[in-house]
């Protein structure tokens, strides 16, 4: 590990798994701390009010969605990078919003003509 007391965030994992053993040891102390710091201030999955995480089994793969919220926090020059890195409007976003829309819309049919004695049961 970069620093011993860090063993239980995932970042610190992931990023010794990724680095390759010799540029680890190459690390003087100096370096290692900062790394530390940087990962630590990275940390954002329980600084959020709204922290929904689920991992949805779809066929033969899992997907995972993330849903987090609270207070703004970025400023307007991340925002306007992130935009252009992630922006709102793709293909994927448009199917997922329309498949989340279509699904409550036959559930909510599938209700009332439950409800409505449409349907007997």
């Amino acid at each position: 590990m970069l620093e011993t007391g860090h063993e239980t965030n995932p970042q610190h994992h992931l990023l010794h798994r990724r680095l390759d053993g010799d540029v680890v040891a190459s690390l003087d102390d100096w370096q290692r701390h900062a790394i530390n710091d940087a990962l630590e201030t990275a940390k954002w999955s329980n600084e959020h009010p709204l922290n929904l995480r689920l991992s949805v089994p779809f066929f033969t793969k899992r997907f995972y969605l993330t849903i987090v919220g609270g207070p703004e926090q970025r400023t307007h020059a991340r925002l306007k990078e992130e935009r252009h890195t992630h922006p709102v409007r793709s293909v994927i976003n448009l199917l997922f919003a329309v498949g989340v829309v279509g699904g409550a819309a036959i559930l909510m049919l599938l209700i009332l003509a439950l409800y409505s004695s449409i349907l007997e049961f």
